[in-house]
């Protein structure tokens, strides 16, 4: 990252873990004495232990790490590019979404790969450290990639974690979750 470095509100966006800027996935724990970084702190690039950040040598990760990223950026304004649109493909469930209803599609989708039973993020989020949660979102947006066939691959992977048999027994809780959040009452 080097003399670049930078915070902003947008990486407070905890389904954001990745810098398109940079391209590299965003720390959440200092290299040097492992403990979580605290977002109100003295210095903006140097840990309580003294090491600056900005000599950090970050890997760079492929663009279609960066998607999800990139999307929400995007819709929040961050960027005003269409490149979120080129990394996603023309036909695409998720485009039409607001922000929020397009992270719980996310959330749950993830949490349903992992067992967590949380639409909203909150488990998720707390659940896991920035790489292993850039890691199980990117898994988790590609599932929207080539529409339908993720997504059915995503419902097979369902069906198949599920000993009883049955459409409300496969899909019961994946169904729950989509009814009372894309409700008419709302």
């Amino acid at each position: 990252m080097g003399a670049t470095f930078s915070i902003s509100t947008k990486y407070s966006i905890s389904s954001v873990t990745v810098c398109p800027t940079h391209k590299c996935i965003l720390i959440d724990e200092c290299p040097n004495c492992k403990k979580p970084i605290n977002w109100r702190r003295n210095h903006l690039s140097i840990c309580e232990c003294k090491f600056n950040w900005c000599n950090i040598i970050s890997e760079q990760i492929d663009e279609i790490e960066l998607a999800l990223s990139v999307e929400i950026y995007n819709r929040c304004g961050f960027i005003t590019t269409d490149k979120a649109r080129d990394q996603l493909l023309d036909i695409n469930p998720l485009d039409n979404l607001e922000l929020e209803n397009m992270l719980f599609v996310i959330c749950l989708i993830a949490g349903h790969y992992y067992g967590i039973d949380d639409s909203k993020g909150k488990s998720l989020f707390r659940s896991f450290r920035n790489a292993e949660l850039h890691s199980i979102l990117t898994k988790t947006f590609r599932v929207i990639e080539n529409w339908p066939e993720k997504f059915y691959d995503f419902l097979d992977y369902i069906r198949n974690q599920n000993t009883k048999n049955g459409h409300k027994k496969d899909f019961g809780r994946l169904y729950i979750a989509i009814c009372e959040n894309f409700s008419s009452n709302k």
